[in-house]
C-alpha cells in the first residue's frame, strides 16, 4: 500500500503563499526555542487552521511529529514566532514533497518496486535471482 499526500501538501503551500519558497533541510531550528512572549499572531484562526492540516500530515509525515507538537502548544495564544515556525515546517514539507514526488515517478516509470518509510519514498532492490 502507497500512501502520498504530495497534492495535499502542494496545495497547503499553495494556501499560504509558500509555493515559490525555497525549501529547507530541517523541520525546526534546534536553536530557536518557542516561547509565550512577543507579538500576538494577528490570525488566531490561521494558525489553528494550519496547525491542524499539519497535525493531520503527521499521519504519513512521522518526520514533522515533534515540531508540530511544539506548534500546537501554543493553539490558544499565537505569536508571530509561533507562525514562524509554522511556515518552517511547510518549508521543510515542501522539499521533502518534491523528493517524494521525483522518486514516486522515476520509480513508476521504470517500473521498480518501492515503499513509502516515514513520508519517503524508499526503492527495494530487486531480486537478482
Amino acid at each position: 500500500m502507497f500512501l502520498n499526500q504530495v497534492k495535499y501538501e502542494r496545495d497547503i503551500l499553495i494556501r499560504v503563499d509558500l509555493h515559490d519558497s525555497k525549501s529547507i533541510a530541517t523541520p525546526m531550528i534546534i536553536s530557536h526555542h518557542l516561547t509565550i512572549d512577543g507579538h500576538l499572531f494577528h490570525s488566531p484562526t490561521t494558525y489553528q487552521s494550519l496547525v491542524g492540516i499539519l497535525q493531520y500530515l503527521t499521519i504519513t509525515r512521522l518526520d514533522i511529529t515533534h515540531a508540530v507538537n511544539l506548534v500546537s502548544q501554543f493553539m490558544y495564544s499565537p505569536r508571530e514566532q509561533h507562525f514562524q515556525a509554522v511556515k518552517i515546517i511547510l518549508r521543510y514539507v515542501k522539499g521533502i514533497s518534491i523528493l517524494a514526488s521525483t522518486s514516486v515517478h522515476h520509480a513508476i516509470s521504470t517500473s521498480q518496486p518501492f515503499q513509502m518509510l516515514i513520508g519517503l519514498v524508499v526503492q527495494q532492490p530487486v531480486d537478482q535471482h
